[in-house]
């Protein structure tokens, strides 16, 4: 291995948030580093050759992949993340940073969260045996779906 080999550098790190039981983040490390490679097509890339062209089609490629803003904003927040990482243990200091003036904007969405209305028909629910309680599940679910209607 290189010493400035990106995917390997980037592997380590997701070793040792695994280590240190981040396991949804070295899965998203992961996530990104498959990405980028399958971007990129090369068995090994610096991380000194990073440039911002390279990280804009990356975010291209992502969108047009059909990933969501959201999605998108994720990966290359963790992205730059990780590069920022690299760059510091390597005492490495770009003369233009990669991900200089991207700017990662959220997109609102839909909130799925279930309202106090049926939290508190859900509350009701008795467990004296379970035809009562097949029946009073049964009325919930009637309520839970004209709640939503």
């Amino acid at each position: 291995m290189e010493k400035n080999d990106f995917y390997e550098l980037m592997r380590e790190q997701e070793k040792k948030k695994r280590e240190a039981g981040a396991e949804s983040t070295a899965d998203l490390y992961r996530a990104v580093r498959n990405r980028f490679l399958r971007f990129c097509g090369n068995d090994t890339f610096s991380f000194k050759e990073l440039k911002p062209l390279q990280v804009t089609d990356f975010m291209s490629s992502l969108r047009n992949e059909g990933l969501r803003v959201n999605t998108v904003n994720s990966y290359i927040s963790c992205f730059r993340s990780m590069y920022n990482k690299i760059c510091r243990k390597a005492r490495y200091k770009p003369k233009i940073h990669p991900f200089e003036g991207i700017r990662l904007k959220r997109e609102e969405t839909v909130k799925r969260a279930v309202t106090v209305k049926v939290m508190e028909m859900s509350v009701r629910i008795r467990y004296y045996d379970y035809n009562q309680s097949l029946c009073t599940l049964t009325l919930v679910q009637k309520e839970w779906n004209e709640s939503f209607s």
